[in-house]
């Protein structure tokens, strides 16, 4: 596993999507809106988008 991932785990948010998802998913769509630019152009750059 890469470390950025490790470092970026947090098992209380973790343990909050089944318990609380409307708040996990309000809390988490900030980080995710942050990096989903990124995500895309990786994904448009990978293998998966280019079999």
């Amino acid at each position: 596993m890469r470390q950025r991932w490790v470092e970026e785990e947090d098992p209380s948010r973790l343990a909050m999507l089944p318990l609380q998802p409307r708040q996990a998913l309000r809390e988490l769509a900030p980080v995710f809106a942050r990096e989903q630019p990124a995500l895309e152009d990786w994904f448009w750059r990978s293998r998966f988008a280019h079999p």
